[in-house]
């Protein structure tokens, strides 16, 4: 084990996963009946959750990712493509260690949404109808190249026009005009009430590790995944551990070198106004988690029993999952919370499309009404 203590990946990676007292014991079994979830195969799941050569570095050399790691991931991914929204899908999940779960799980999901959202061609329609819907004077910011500009919106020069101030009067009023859905992309409201407009504006280089971004998600546009926001996912859990996580640990996709910070774009982890994907709330804070914007995340992943003890009502909205460390003192308090929950279950959940799950690891999943 000493040559795996350079990380804490690098050591779960050495943990073999012991085996755990089945769940069926307490009620808890895998089913397998129908969904409501879009029509999945295994292989468009698996395609969908990480690069086949992503790797991970120890040592100074690449390492190959242990299969538990895909799985978590293609977890993630299978639940992007729910679609249902009368109901919410909940999987919880036993686990022998939780290290890199949520990561991992958080990982699939946001690089599955970001393939299909590049690849849909509705999505540059709809976001032309949601700009033209915001009141006048919305604070904006606008993307060229790898520039981005704030801004205002004005009234609309013709129907179907957007106008975006992005300079004083002294400066002339200068106003953007766009009429293209595909270019309203580069558009994204801002999470402020008001800005001040600069006289002259030169604009703010776009930061960001493009080289890993676009090696782990072909084809995207890097520039467009750094400049627009969106909430992904969430992760209820400790902020410190979750950290070092996603923003020490150093991966490979080719030859590209990067953090797992660079595709999740955790919020908290960025510098203000900087664009985002996911969100970690601290598991013991006091405060009631709110979403950035009014944004509604598409999953929820609890990192442990103690932010599903605390947060649990809360999030109630939105898809969830579960994980369980089996060692942690609060275990069999947040299994019997998920027991009590399942009897109110509309539905099962087919869990066809996943790879079997590792060692030692055991789930449920059901489906609830929507809240």
């Amino acid at each position: 084990m000493d040559a795996c203590a350079s990380s804490s990946f690098v050591q779960s990676v050495c943990f073999k996963m012991p085996e755990i007292t089945n769940l069926e014991s307490t009620g808890h079994t895998v089913p397998r009946p129908v969904s409501r979830i879009d029509t999945i195969s295994t292989t468009s799941t698996l395609e969908h959750s990480l690069p086949p050569d992503l790797c991970f570095v120890a040592e100074g050399s690449r390492r190959r990712l242990p299969g538990w790691a895909r799985f978590y991931a293609t977890l993630g991914s299978f639940l992007s493509f729910e679609t249902d929204e009368r109901s919410r899908l909940v999987i919880g999940l036993a686990l022998p260690v939780r290290t890199f779960a949520a990561v991992f799980c958080t990982l699939g999901l946001v690089r599955s949404l970001a393939l299909r959202k590049h690849h849909h061609v509705e999505q540059a329609d709809a976001h032309f109808e949601y700009l033209l819907s915001l009141p006048v004077g919305t604070p904006v910011s606008y993307r060229k190249g790898q520039v981005q500009y704030r801004g205002i919106l004005k009234p609309r020069p013709r129907k179907r026009e957007i106008g975006i101030q992005i300079e004083n009067e002294r400066g002339g009023n200068t106003t953007k005009i766009i009429t293209s859905p595909k270019v309203a992309l580069r558009i994204s409201p801002l999470e402020v009430d008001k800005i001040r407009l600069p006289r002259s504006q030169q604009g703010r280089q776009i930061r960001g590790d493009t080289s890993f971004i676009e090696a782990f998600i072909p084809g995207a546009d890097a520039a467009e995944y750094l400049s627009r926001s969106f909430l992904d996912g969430v992760i209820v859990g400790r902020v410190n551990r979750l950290e070092e996580e996603i923003c020490e640990t150093r991966f490979v996709v080719g030859m590209a070198k990067g953090y797992l910070q660079d595709v999740l774009r955790v919020r908290r982890f960025l510098r203000p106004g900087e664009a985002y994907r996911t969100e970690i709330y601290p598991s013991t804070g006091n405060k009631i988690p709110a979403f950035p914007g009014e944004k509604a995340p598409h999953l929820v992943i609890f990192d442990g029993a103690r932010g599903f003890l605390k947060w649990h009502a809360e999030m109630q909205g939105f898809h969830r999952v579960v994980m369980l460390e089996r060692f942690d003192p609060e275990f069999d308090d947040a299994l019997i919370l998920l027991k009590q929950q399942s009897m109110s279950r509309i539905g099962e959940v087919d869990l066809s499309a996943l790879p079997e799950p590792p060692a030692g690891v055991e789930l449920i999943a059901y489906r609830i009404r929507s809240s």
